[in-house]
């Protein structure tokens, strides 16, 4: 949370520090440590998070300022005045059971509130909630929000595109081909192959090393044996290029902490199980043989 909040308060210009004098105030915390370290954990989540709503609510506000200024020149139409807002990996809030015990999910209210009264209903404003998750659209169509958006889709660039720029950093022809059949095109994954000419063996290995890791930490935090089962074939039927739907995975699956299976499994709003990434189609033949998964499917 407080990761996020600072990334946030950065970007819109909120103090990334309290006035010195809450600091005065909350003194008292100081002395809490001598007791309890749970507590104070507990109290500053709860400031981070009164402040982040604090800071939203500030931004608002000064969005619906700006707006009336800009249509009180007479010099633009009521559309043209709005505030356009890019709020990315909105996602995080409501899948991230991690973040969302500690508030994410009160902050996804306030966010969603806020968006339909100074948007929606206003016009103050124009927003775009960005997400990468099924889940973001379900969650959203519960809040005031409603149905009242349009969904837009962004895809990962075409192939050609990506190896037209890997090749201006003088990467072979046969190294852009490695990348594209391991990574895909997920701009995010190629980061740093596309800032500045490095080591593709070694990168691959990393990145492929990584997802593997992703595995065994989603297989080890699955309880039965049948649920482990219903996984791989799964896993599987997605490798074959098969149709898979969100109902067909365990309901226990979907209780353990998202943030595993999110890395792997990607829902989109139809409530169709595709792989997150062409690493993770990559990777699972190899995982599919490795002894954690065998020795459940004898």
């Amino acid at each position: 949370m407080n990761k996020i909040a600072a990334q946030v308060f950065e970007q819109i210009g909120f103090p990334t520090r309290k006035p010195l004098i809450s600091y005065l105030n909350n003194l008292p915390l100081f002395f809490k440590t001598l007791f309890t370290n749970t507590k104070v954990q507990y109290d500053l989540e709860v400031q981070t998070k009164t402040r982040f709503e604090y800071a939203l609510k500030c931004l608002f506000k000064v969005c619906a300022d700006i707006r009336n200024d800009r249509f009180n020149t007479g010099n633009y139409t009521e559309e043209e005045s709005a505030v356009t807002l890019l709020f990315d990996e909105v996602h995080d809030l409501v899948k991230d059971s991690k973040l969302k015990s500690i508030g994410g999910d009160e902050i996804f209210a306030y966010l969603t509130e806020s968006l339909a009264s100074y948007g929606v209903n206003a016009g103050y404003i124009r927003s775009v909630i960005a997400g990468s998750s099924g889940q973001l659209c379900t969650d959203v169509e519960l809040t005031k929000i409603g149905d009242r958006y349009t969904t837009h889709y962004v895809y990962d660039p075409e192939p050609a595109l990506v190896v037209k720029e890997l090749r201006k950093l003088n990467y072979s022809e046969e190294e852009c081909t490695k990348i594209i059949n391991t990574c895909g095109t997920r701009l995010r994954i190629l980061q740093k192959p596309l800032k500045r000419k490095i080591n593709v063996d070694e990168f691959l290995k990393r990145t492929t090393g990584i997802m593997q890791r992703r595995y065994k930490d989603f297989f080890e935090h699955i309880s039965t044996v049948d649920n482990k089962k219903q996984m791989v074939k799964i896993f599987d039927a997605l490798s074959n290029n098969q149709e898979v739907d969100w109902s067909t995975v365990p309901t226990a699956v979907k209780k353990i902490n998202s943030d595993l299976y999110t890395k792997l499994l990607y829902v989109d709003t139809d409530k169709v199980v595709q792989f997150q990434s062409q690493v993770a189609r990559t990777v699972w033949p190899t995982i599919r043989k490795q002894s954690f998964i065998t020795q459940e499917l004898r």
